[in-house]
């Protein structure tokens, strides 16, 4: 509540200062108050609030709020349906290929609906035709296991690079997939 008024506060400002220059006095202006995370919060930060100026208006003439969540999969969420269906790719994955140093997701959440998903596979690969075998299984682990109507990426990294990466939107049935030279 702090932020928010401590933001708008502030947005006021910035609207006031734009609208005094020469030749902006009438545009529009749209301001979003983003919530930053702590440094050690391996989430990410939030938007809370958009604001927007009209027809000349020297402050923020409505403020609409934005219920933003982010959650990172091991660590937290495990008793959610998302957070199982991310376990159970995990373990899927882990049986297929035993040297993962590691799995985590990245989950978004608008009005407490999973948005989007963002996986990330680290790990050590000794070839091309190996690391295309684990692309093609990360596929259909994925397609079975995780959430068909949101947005996934994943990820796979090895220390020096990036390995493959696989994305899925919304409104697409099966993951494209590119695996790195």
């Amino acid at each position: 509540e702090e932020v928010l008024r401590q933001g708008q506060e502030i947005a006021n400002n910035i609207v006031l200062r734009i609208s005094d220059v020469e030749g902006l006095e009438t545009i529009p202006i749209m301001i979003g108050l983003y919530e930053q995370s702590p440094q050690d919060d391996l989430a990410g930060g939030v938007f809370v609030a958009v604001g927007e100026s009209n027809n000349g208006s020297t402050t923020v003439d409505s403020w609409d709020s934005i219920d933003e969540n982010r959650m990172i999969f091991p660590l937290e969420g495990s008793d959610s349906a998302e957070g199982n269906a991310f376990a159970n790719f995990k373990s899927e994955v882990e049986s297929f290929f035993p040297n993962i140093s590691g799995i985590t997701g990245r989950a978004h959440y608008i009005n407490a609906s999973l948005s989007s998903l963002t996986i990330n596979i680290v790990t050590q690969f000794y070839g091309e035709a190996e690391m295309i075998a684990y692309t093609q299984y990360l596929k259909q682990s994925a397609t079975t296991f995780l959430p068909n109507e949101i947005d996934i990426e994943i990820i796979v990294e090895s220390p020096s690079k990036v390995e493959a990466f696989l994305k899925k939107d919304r409104t697409e049935s099966e993951y494209s997939s590119h695996v790195f030279d």
